[in-house]
């Protein structure tokens, strides 16, 4: 198990030789602000070349069954990702958290992203 702080990256072949993994991420959010928390799958050139890569609420798996969002375990969100069923055009798994409607990421404390 790997615990990131706000802005820290990582291969995910440097972390965990598995195919399957969960992503898990808690936000420290005493003040009940609107947090939404997604997960982009990124291209070669770091692009989101298809909008079914881009999980939320509102789309919470990707079309190939390589994504999944859950809220489940003590985590805020929780993704269940499969690498061996994502397609060969993503490379690359960005998480992030976006405040909806008013307020500042500087008030958000506490929070954590664990593989």
């Amino acid at each position: 198990m790997s615990t990131f702080q706000r802005g820290q990256k990582s291969k995910l072949e440097d972390l965990t030789p598995a195919t399957k993994i969960e992503v898990g991420v808690s936000l420290g959010n005493p003040r009940g602000l609107d947090i939404d928390v997604s997960c982009f799958g990124l291209d070669e050139a770091g692009k989101l070349s298809d909008d079914r890569y881009f999980i939320f609420y509102n789309q919470p798996k990707s079309p190939c069954g390589g994504v999944a969002m859950e809220t489940r375990g003590g985590f805020d969100k929780i993704f269940d990702v499969d690498l061996s069923r994502l397609p060969g055009n993503i490379k690359k798994l960005v998480f992030a958290a976006t405040i909806d409607g008013g307020g500042e990421m500087s008030q958000i404390s506490g929070s954590e992203l664990v593989v």
